[in-house]
């Protein structure tokens, strides 16, 4: 095995020590598991005898500390009714984890305190409310209707991005919301600072905030879409940017499974941040309230599986996050080089300014899909051929 990748499966079993170290302390009944488990690696990185076998034992040891950890969570949900009686709700209270009446109006804020600290501190003069959701489409949902019930409709919409399944929700929610194609004739803006349909676009907020200030528009709320962008989002500079443009209500929203579980997929979980200038409970409190009233909040088995002490850690989201981002940037600005069988390659890492994105996007000058699946066999047989790891299917934890 060649230093190279010698260093980096070093690194990796380091930073999965202390995933173990970290589980064994949180729950010390796991102790005995963990050090099990940190033993049987321990010896098949020693047998490995290239990258592809180092590569191999770190995927399993991951897969085991996620497994320990997700059967404990099953177990304490077990121990619990989805109605508990008083007795148990004395119980939760007293375990520490946060107790329900009824599971559906369960409210997270252990996760939600954590998020206080995990997000920068809001810009001065504004206030923040941080609310957890059981999905980020959920928190996008909830979101939509909170701004929308607020005044007269349709509300006049804006989409600034490229998800397709956040513009079929708008479009769905008819009565609340009627698209406009302008943002300058919009009351709610939905913004995706990087976006992806097909290539992706980079969005420049300064030019949308002269925009809606040309246009003499004041939006009632802007939410954004930071779901590419991780932790170091500048969303307190965003807002400010879009202050003198009027805003005076600010949301993001971020699905928490992409980049916030340091690839270990624990459970879907969506977060919503609402930015006030002045109080945001007001608003606050009706989210709350339309989280319990559609079932958006997550279960209590979720709450468990992600009380792991590295989800909404701002540390270990952000070595996480620069790795995944490296590796694509690096292959982008690879396949650009010397690209003789895809159209121009679009990643943000290429543009001006360059933004980062968890993953890449090739298009073939073709819409046949057997060319396609013909690229795919290829792939396959050659990464097979020099013992590279390719898996196909999506993992959206970004592993």
């Amino acid at each position: 095995m060649d230093e190279h990748a010698r260093r980096g499966l070093d690194e990796e079993a380091r930073q999965l020590g202390g995933f173990a170290r970290q589980l064994a302390e949180a729950a010390p009944t796991l102790a005995d598991a963990v050090a099990e488990a940190e033993a049987r690696f321990r010896a098949a990185l020693a047998r490995s005898g290239d990258a592809f076998d180092g590569e191999s034992a770190c995927e399993d040891h991951l897969a085991a500390l996620r497994r320990l950890w997700l059967a404990r969570a099953g177990r304490l949900a077990a121990e619990a009714w989805r109605a508990p009686t008083e007795d148990d709700i004395r119980r939760l209270e007293a375990s520490g984890q946060d107790a329900y009446g009824y599971e559906r109006d369960l409210k997270p804020e252990s996760l939600e305190d954590r998020a206080s600290r995990f997000f920068p501190p809001p810009p001065k003069g504004w206030t923040v409310r941080h609310l957890i959701f059981s999905s980020g489409q959920a928190a996008m949902t909830c979101a939509l209707l909170c701004v929308g019930g607020e005044g007269p409709s349709p509300l006049p919409l804006a989409h600034l991005g490229g998800y397709f399944e956040t513009r079929a929700l708008a479009e769905s929610l008819t009565g609340l919301f009627a698209l406009v194609p302008d943002a300058g004739r919009a009351d709610l803006l939905i913004v995706e600072p990087v976006a992806c349909d097909g290539e992706f676009e980079v969005l420049d907020v300064q030019a949308l905030a002269a925009h809606l200030v040309r246009a003499q528009r004041r939006p009632r709320a802007v939410l954004f879409d930071t779901t590419f962008l991780a932790v170091d989002d500048a969303i307190a500079e965003r807002i400010e940017t879009l202050a003198p443009a009027g805003a005076t209500c600010v949301l993001r929203v971020a699905s928490g499974l992409k980049l916030f579980e340091a690839g270990f997929e624990l459970s879907n979980v969506g977060v919503v941040s609402l930015y006030a200038r002045g109080d945001a409970d007001r608003l606050g409190d009706r989210l709350e309230r339309l989280r319990t009233l559609t079932g958006s909040s997550i279960s209590f088995v979720e709450e468990v599986a992600l009380s792991a002490p590295w989800f909404l850690d701002a540390g270990a989201t952000r070595r996480h996050a620069e790795a995944v981002f490296a590796h694509n940037a690096q292959l982008a600005a690879a396949v650009a080089r010397a690209n003789r069988r895809f159209q121009p390659v679009t990643h943000p890492t290429l543009m001006h300014p360059p933004a980062d994105a968890p993953y890449c996007v090739f298009r073939l000058p073709t819409d046949d899909l057997a060319a396609y699946d013909a690229l795919e066999d290829e792939l396959a047989s050659a990464a097979c051929g020099r013992r590279i790891h390719f898996a196909k299917g999506g993992s959206f934890g970004f592993r």
